[in-house]
């Protein structure tokens, strides 16, 4: 791959807006795959990113149709997770033998159905712990944190891994490459499993759900059960865990997770990959995980009401 790599954004919302935005503020060759009135909007007057580290707007390439892109050396996978095998069957011709896939989407098991697709050698694990939305067709409000974490699955310390580090640090996106993405991924799950169906379900963002004593147990419980399953699936985090999530998180802006932005707008909730994959694995692995199921069970309801 050379140095400055053709990327495509495949989903060009809160987190994919936002990263394909500092990448083309930083004269990458950035493809964003969006519709409707915000592929109209960003390809009249570009990609406007109001964030709390500073406002900026980029001109960047931008289209809804994926043939329109052509082959890329990197592909940053944004999208639902429930549009992860559909989006994948899509994007073939954007993936050519070189080609590096990034998935940054909530949930776990989106690398195996990317990589059943596009091929596992061509896929990475990668995480986003980011507040930020499509605030308007056009516009990506940023309101906390920003980083994110990838890396090869097997651990590899690969030299397109290093490559691409260099690329995200040189726009200015807070990166690590890590040498356990898997683990990085279930520490990610138990914030989601957390804070995503509560907030929801309940209209609150993050910190509100924080501040009364039994939603704050309910979040604590919901995140010990998956730390339990990830535990039996051979992936061990650490103790002190839940504790340190909640604490950190506390620390951070407002946050309003995708799920009740998701819910706010009557769109579908991704509550399969979350709380509803940490219901069914343990239930697989013989691991009691009521709190998630209920969660599972409400958003699921709440889904079939609207009709998805």
């Amino acid at each position: 791959m050379e140095k400055r790599l053709k990327i495509a954004i495949i989903g060009a919302g809160g987190v994919g807006g936002y990263y394909g935005g500092l990448l083309s503020k930083a004269g990458m060759d950035v493809h964003l795959l969006a519709r409707g009135e915000h592929l109209r909007m960003i390809k009249k007057r570009g990609l406007i990113i109001r964030s709390y580290k500073g406002n900026f707007r980029t001109k960047v390439e931008a289209s809804d149709n994926p043939d329109h892109i052509g082959v890329s050396d990197l592909v940053l996978f944004c999208v639902k997770s429930f549009d992860t095998e559909k989006t994948a069957k899509q994007i073939t011709r954007i993936v050519g033998p070189e080609t590096s896939i990034i998935s940054l989407q909530n949930g776990v098991g989106n690398e195996e159905i990317i990589g059943d697709i596009l091929g596992h050698e061509k896929v990475m694990g990668g995480i986003a712990f980011i507040g930020s939305r499509i605030a308007e067709p056009g516009v990506i409000l940023h309101t906390a944190a920003g980083s994110l974490s990838f890396g090869e699955l097997d651990g590899e310390m690969s030299n397109r891994g290093k490559l691409i580090n260099e690329i995200f640090k040189s726009a200015g996106i807070e990166a690590n490459l890590s040498k356990n993405i898997k683990k990085s991924m279930w520490r990610k799950m138990v914030w989601n499993c957390g804070f995503n169906a509560i907030t929801a379900l309940t209209g609150c963002c993050v910190s509100e759900t924080l501040e009364l004593p039994e939603t704050r147990k309910v979040i604590e419980t919901a995140m010990e059960e998956v730390v339990k399953v990830a535990h039996s699936l051979g992936i061990s985090l650490d103790e002190d865990l839940v504790g340190k999530t909640i604490s950190s998180t506390e620390r951070q802006g407002e946050i309003r997770t995708s799920m009740l932005v998701d819910m706010e707008k009557g769109k579908r909730m991704e509550i399969e990959s979350i709380n509803g994959a940490v219901s069914k694995m343990g239930e697989k692995s013989g691991i009691p995980t009521p709190v998630n199921d209920t969660l599972y069970g409400a958003v699921k309801a709440v889904n079939k009401r609207r009709g998805h």
